[in-house]
């Protein structure tokens, strides 16, 4: 692969990644309006791991990003941060099942969630995204592990009708995963033309988006009732 090729991967990599990490987070934290100590701890932290994770997986080091985030998540959970921030963020979603279904709260400690940060476990769950988002465009791979490590957690946050994503934690996922599988059989095929049109298609995209977003019924609309 060309520098030239190798750097644009790198970068339309980085982008994809830190949109879906940072978005799928964000979607599951609105979706049940999880606390967060530090607003900016999640992004903070996929952009640093996609930087990483593109860097290794562009020069053949692609062994490197699942070890750290394996020693990491170990580590996490044995000194208890993780441990914790997941059994909360499971109790909160538990809680409001049971407030909706009657399903059983789910606990397995006596530890005090009021004050676990579920940014840690919602950084994990992001971590895995770009990591396997960030294998798939810089290795050109196919994209079905990718779309399966975004629409698992995705697919938590319509567990409840009456709950949803933040629309734009929303559309950034969709808008990274259209270009993901658009651009998904030119980038196996070659490098540079996946580059081409990833980067054509992304103008073109975004504003289908937001026209899609803004055309969508908004709450407070005149005659709302007639549009749900």
């Amino acid at each position: 692969m060309r520098p030239r090729d190798r750097l644009l991967t790198w970068l339309q990599s980085t982008l994809l990644s830190v949109f879906l990490g940072a978005g799928i987070g964000k979607c599951i934290s609105s979706a049940y309006d999880l606390p967060f100590r530090e607003p900016y701890f999640l992004l903070t932290g996929v952009a640093v791991w996609a930087i990483f994770c593109g860097i290794c997986f562009s020069f053949r080091l692609g062994a490197l990003p699942p070890v750290a985030l394996a020693s990491l998540g170990v580590l996490s959970w044995w000194k208890g941060s993780l441990s914790i921030s997941t059994e909360a963020v499971v109790h909160f979603i538990s809680d409001c099942l049971n407030k909706t279904y009657g399903f059983e709260k789910v606990r397995w400690s006596e530890e005090n969630l009021s004050q676990a940060d579920p940014g840690v476990f919602l950084l994990f769950v992001a971590a895995i995204v770009v990591l396997s988002v960030s294998w798939t465009v810089c290795r050109r791979k196919m994209a079905v592990w990718a779309l399966g490590a975004i629409l698992l957690p995705l697919s938590s946050c319509f567990l409840i009708i009456n709950r949803a994503p933040s629309s734009e934690s929303l559309f950034w996922v969709l808008f990274a995963t259209i270009l993901l599988i658009l651009s998904q059989n030119l980038r196996r095929e070659s490098a540079g033309k996946g580059n081409r049109l990833f980067f054509l298609a992304a103008i073109p995209t975004f504003f289908a988006l937001c026209f899609m977003f803004l055309s969508l019924p908004q709450a407070g609309c005149v005659r709302q009732h007639s549009s749900q």
